[in-house]
């Protein structure tokens, strides 16, 4: 069981290096995700995971939340924390959804804001 645990964490690891690779090539998320033939969700979740990891992202071709809806976003990461997802979505209601929140949180983390 564990050089299949081994296994799996690398395959997922090179996956995750593939979605940064075309990030950083300039792909929009739309394009990673069909490039990869992956949901947009997923290549999400590869990007918080690389961000976590230390690794080199370039979000400037994410979808950048609209800067209204970033203030209130920014606040209610700031007052609960960026690890749980669902408590700063109560917080604010449920015009946000998940996947602008982990916009959001994931550019808050890449200190970044490529409206500015």
């Amino acid at each position: 069981p564990r050089d299949e645990e081994k296994r799996v964490a690398h395959v997922a690891g090179d996956s995750i290096h593939e979605t940064v690779k075309l990030l950083n090539a300039g792909f929009s998320l739309k394009e990673v995700a069909q490039t990869r033939e992956l949901a947009t969700t997923t290549v999400l979740q590869h990007v918080e995971t690389a961000l976590n990891g230390g690794m080199h992202v370039d979000v400037s071709s994410l979808p950048f939340p609209d800067e209204k809806r970033m203030e209130p976003i920014r606040e209610a990461f700031s007052v609960l924390g960026d690890v749980k997802l669902a408590p700063v979505r109560a917080r604010l209601g449920d015009e946000y959804g998940y996947e602008e929140l982990r916009l959001a949180r994931m550019f808050l983390k890449a200190g970044s804001n490529p409206n500015h």
